[in-house]
């Protein structure tokens, strides 16, 4: 690991896989074995985590640090959702088995 500080882009990747494991574990019906992602609930979740985490840094001290982060955050999320639609676009293979609920029907 990299020390304080300095962006640990190896840690963030296991971060990352540990949080989908995660949601996909707490995702199964055991009944069918298959994992439904409410995508609204984990959304609001990891939002909600984001939060908290960042509640607890210095750079969350006031009005005006936050509303920056938040606008840096929001510039992260649009490039990452972009390029994960790209890829997505040219493999048209995600991760996973997506089925949509209106499709179920």
């Amino acid at each position: 690991m990299k020390p304080a500080g300095e962006f640990d882009h190896d840690y963030c990747r296991k971060i990352q896989g540990a949080c989908l494991k995660a949601i996909l574990e707490a995702s199964i019906d055991p009944a069918t074995n298959t994992a439904m992602l409410r995508n609204a609930e984990i959304s609001k979740a990891l939002l909600r985590i984001s939060a908290t985490l960042t509640a607890t840094s210095k750079e969350a001290s006031s009005p005006t640090q936050i509303r920056h982060l938040a606008e840096d955050y929001a510039k992260d999320f649009r490039r990452l959702v972009a390029a994960n639609r790209a890829e997505l676009s040219k493999t048209s293979d995600p991760p996973f088995a997506v089925l949509y609920q209106d499709e179920l029907q």
